[in-house]
């Protein structure tokens, strides 16, 4: 989504390449900034199966992409602490657009120092909007394919 395809992008963050991981992220994938795109999807596709996992409990698989694409971009914690405060005030933690008013939510000191968030502060509407633009060109790709 963010590297338009380009492996030697550097982006907002310190995030870089095809996969736009962020350092500490990408060694523990086992990239650097000299990685190959091959090596670069391989991360992104490790990352994304792991994430995937984390949210094994949504079931429904067109609601769990949305909240992988969000963790990808924001990490996991912020999605996991969006989901809480989601429960707290009634929602299901299990469906998106339950769930992504709280993400955003979390830059208003009244929800970030909540005591069911673990993560704190965080500035949700890119993420919200990241997600949606990944999904849409995930279901974009998938009837490309058909």
């Amino acid at each position: 989504q963010e590297s338009h395809f380009s492996p030697h992008l550097y982006g907002y963050g310190g995030a870089y390449g095809i996969m736009q991981m962020m350092p500490p992220t990408a060694r523990a994938y086992g990239i650097d900034s000299t990685s190959s795109v091959t090596e670069q999807l391989a991360a992104g596709v490790k990352m994304i199966a792991y994430t995937n996992k984390m949210f094994k409990s949504i079931e429904d698989e067109n609601e769990r992409v949305y909240f992988v694409a969000a963790a990808y971009n924001s990490g996991a914690g912020h999605i996991f602490d969006a989901r809480a405060l989601c429960r707290k005030y009634g929602g299901n933690p299990d469906v998106w657009l339950d769930v992504e008013p709280y993400l955003i939510k979390k830059s208003i000191r009244k929800y970030y120092s909540d005591p069911v968030v673990k993560c704190g502060y965080y500035p949700g509407k890119h993420t919200a909007n990241y997600a949606h633009d990944v999904v849409e060109r995930y279901h974009a790709y998938r009837m490309s394919m058909k």
